[in-house]
């Protein structure tokens, strides 16, 4: 099974998150648009309940917070007053879940 690698960026200079596909086919203006971005987030392969995608860095209900583990080559959950990160399909099921923002627009950063 091929998972689909998509990324999407959030531009220092215009405060918003840029998708992949918004920075268009000429990889000049690529680089040069990826170079305002604070961090590239890459999508985690999975969908919300309304069909969204749920990339690192994504803010769920229930203040749950998309992150990259690098430690363990894969992405993970995390929110206060958990012991421990937890997998999805552990704490949450991608499709009963829902995607409410982002760390980087919504200024909140769960370290």
């Amino acid at each position: 099974m091929n998972r689909e690698l998509k990324f999407r960026a959030f531009n220092t200079n215009t405060k918003e998150i840029v998708s992949w596909e918004e920075m268009g086919d000429d990889h000049w203006d690529l680089w040069n648009e990826f170079k305002n971005c604070k961090t590239i987030m890459q999508f985690t392969g999975l969908l919300d309940k309304n069909s969204k995608e749920i990339y690192e860095g994504d803010l769920l209900q229930d203040g749950i917070t998309v992150i990259w583990r690098e430690d363990l080559a894969s992405f993970a959950l995390r929110k206060d007053g958990w012991m421990y990160d937890h997998y999805f399909g552990e704490a949450v099921d991608p499709g009963h879940c829902e995607v409410i923002g982002n760390i980087y627009e919504n200024h909140i950063i769960n370290s």
